[in-house]
Formats: C-alpha cells, sequence, structure tokens
C-alpha cells in the first residue's frame, strides 16, 4: 500500500453509532491540487460511514480558523475535519501560519469539545505533500472514532 493510501474497514457499530450526526470539512483552497485530493478522500471516509456532512471552502490555511469558529458558535456540527496544505518557502510565512493553525485546533477543541481533524499538511516540498494526501482520510477517520467512543 503506498503512503497516499488509506485503507478503512467501517465497522457495522460505528455506521450505527453516526445516524444523524453532522461532519462540516473545512478546506483551504490554497494549493489546491493537494487539498482537493485531501478532500476527495474525506468524502469517501464519509460516505462509507454513511455520515451526513457538509463542505466549506476557504483561500487558505489562516481562513480555516475563522471559517471552524464561526460553524462551532452558528451551527450545531458533531465535528469538523480541517484540511489544508502547507508548503515552505523562502520565509517565515510558513511557521506562523503552521503554528496558528496547529493553536487554535488545539484551543477550539477544548473551547468547544468537539472532535477536530488535523487535516493540515506542513510539508517542505510539493513531493512531501502529494505523497501524504491521505492526511484526509486519517483525519475523518480520527473525528469520526472520537465521536463514536465520546458522543
Amino acid at each position: 500500500m503506498k503512503n497516499n493510501e488509506v485503507n478503512f474497514e467501517l465497522r457495522p457499530e460505528v455506521r450505527k453509532l453516526l445516524t444523524n450526526k453532522k461532519i462540516a470539512i473545512v478546506k483551504a483552497n490554497f494549493n489546491h491540487e493537494i487539498t482537493d485530493k485531501m478532500l476527495e478522500n474525506s468524502i469517501r471516509i464519509l460516505k462509507e460511514a454513511d455520515a451526513n456532512y457538509e463542505v466549506f471552502e476557504v483561500r487558505g490555511c489562516f481562513e480555516i480558523i475563522y471559517a471552524m469558529t464561526t460553524l462551532l458558535n452558528t451551527v450545531e456540527y458533531d465535528g469538523i475535519i480541517p484540511l489544508g496544505c502547507l508548503i515552505k518557502g523562502e520565509t517565515k510565512h510558513f511557521k506562523h501560519i503552521a503554528e496558528a493553525v496547529t493553536s487554535a485546533i488545539k484551543d477550539l477543541t477544548i473551547k468547544y469539545e468537539k472532535p477536530i481533524g488535523f487535516g493540515i499538511l506542513t510539508c517542505l516540498t510539493k513531493e512531501q505533500a502529494e505523497a501524504r494526501t491521505s492526511l484526509g482520510a486519517e483525519a475523518t477517520i480520527a473525528v469520526l472514532e472520537n465521536i463514536c467512543t465520546f458522543s
């Protein structure tokens, strides 16, 4: 199995636990060739789980923070899956955005007591990012498992 492929078999009891659960995906469009694949992997898992979901798209990873906060404040979601891709450039911008998004995901998870996956790639090269598009599925699986375990 390649690094960007995920083999996930949904247990029958998980499907029952996901009935009437609502998931939000917030996808950054920056580096869309990567995040589009991450979204496909995430949706594949959600469809397999028969989960209800909505997709929201934002410009970049930093904007994911506002989108998640707004969704948590205005609509009842049982979990959120942020999907984004940061590729290091020649400036410190990468480091600041990666730290801000990571911190926000942690803070929002604690504040709202809702599962939020970590679907943010932080890579040094585009090739590394392309090899890790499975993170979309992995973050989705983590959110679904947390919903089933703690709901």
